[in-house]
């Protein structure tokens, strides 16, 4: 039988609107408003007419190739998280954590900076404890994530000459690979104290240092099942934009896939929509023509970002809820 989470062990607390809620609630008012704003001023930049012409002309065919692969890239997503896990002694279905990692997507839709990437970790440790491992765990998919996809990304932009976005990929490699070399250099503490203050739960320290850290092994195979990962998920952007022009190269889309992550991890817009947009106008805009850039980065957000919510909010739906059989939140 399912065990049911008593109210009490439910993250989000109903309180009253404090000022700390009210400030969080204009916050997350004001990242909304300024995502419709860059949305708005992207497709300024361009003459209605053009973008009327390029929704017209538009070939179907790589938009549906490109929602098509958008499974498959969650799944890899999600994959490289239950591998971690594994490698730390946790075994959870891996449907579960598919389920979760959608999950993840849907508050994307909610939260700035993509913070439901970490947030899905709240689902696992709900319901299979080890709650600095699942979150810290998630943490570290994540880096690893960005830095293979930098990876990919500097040898692109050589290859195409966008040396500026080679240097800025590079840089951020070398951050990353400090921090998974370093982790002890990270304010665990500190964060430790802001998640006891949103949560009012816990966390030891040590616990969370260890569900960071990989070992060799590990790290090879994170960095195996995100070059899957990324190849599929940078073959969408290829795609949207290939729906909108024959400008476009392979080549290209692996080299600016690095800075519209970040641009999407920027606690300042949500999920990146609408800095996207002006990216791909700014990055691509003298090769594909704007309007197509901007037609392009719309397309890939519906199917990255949209798409995979959507599938995530239905199974936060009351009675499908992820739950260990036979065990109590913890």
């Amino acid at each position: 039988m399912h065990s049911v989470a008593h109210p009490r062990d439910v993250v989000i607390h109903h309180l009253p609107l404090d000022k700390a809620s009210l400030t969080r609630h204009l916050k997350y008012v004001g990242q909304l408003t300024l995502s419709i704003v860059l949305v708005v001023v992207a497709y300024r930049m361009v003459p209605a007419t053009e973008v009327s012409r390029a929704l017209s002309q538009a070939r179907p065919g790589p938009l549906v190739l490109a929602f098509l692969l958008m499974p498959f890239a969650v799944g890899m997503r999600a994959w490289r998280w239950h591998y971690i896990l594994k490698r730390h002694g946790l075994s959870i279905p891996p449907r579960v954590v598919v389920r979760i990692t959608f999950i993840g997507h849907a508050y994307n839709l909610l939260l700035p900076g993509s913070l439901g990437d970490i947030v899905r970790s709240y689902y696992g440790w709900r319901d299979w404890g080890n709650k600095e491992v699942m979150l810290t765990s998630s943490v570290s998919d994540k880096v690893v994530a960005l830095q293979t996809l930098c990876l990919l990304g500097v040898p692109a932009a050589l290859a195409v000459r966008q040396y500026e976005l080679a240097a800025l990929s590079g840089a951020l490699l070398l951050v990353l690979s400090v921090f998974l070399a370093r982790p002890e250099a990270l304010p665990w503490s500190t964060l430790a104290r802001l998640f006891e203050r949103v949560t009012r739960r816990q966390l030891d320290v040590p616990l969370m240092l260890h569900g960071f850290r990989m070992d060799t092994r590990t790290f090879l195979g994170a960095v195996a099942l995100s070059l899957v990962g990324w190849l599929a998920t940078n073959m969408m952007y290829y795609l949207t934009w290939l729906a909108f022009s024959d400008h476009v190269s392979v080549l290209m889309a692996f080299a600016v896939a690095p800075i519209l992550n970040v641009a999407r991890m920027l606690p300042i817009t949500i999920s990146g929509i609408g800095s996207v947009e002006l990216l791909s106008a700014s990055l691509l805009g003298s090769a594909v023509g704007r309007s197509e850039a901007v037609m392009g980065a719309v397309a890939v957000n519906l199917a990255l970002v949209v798409a995979p919510g959507l599938i995530g909010a239905y199974w936060l739906m009351p009675g499908l809820r992820v739950l260990h059989p036979g065990r109590n939140s913890q």
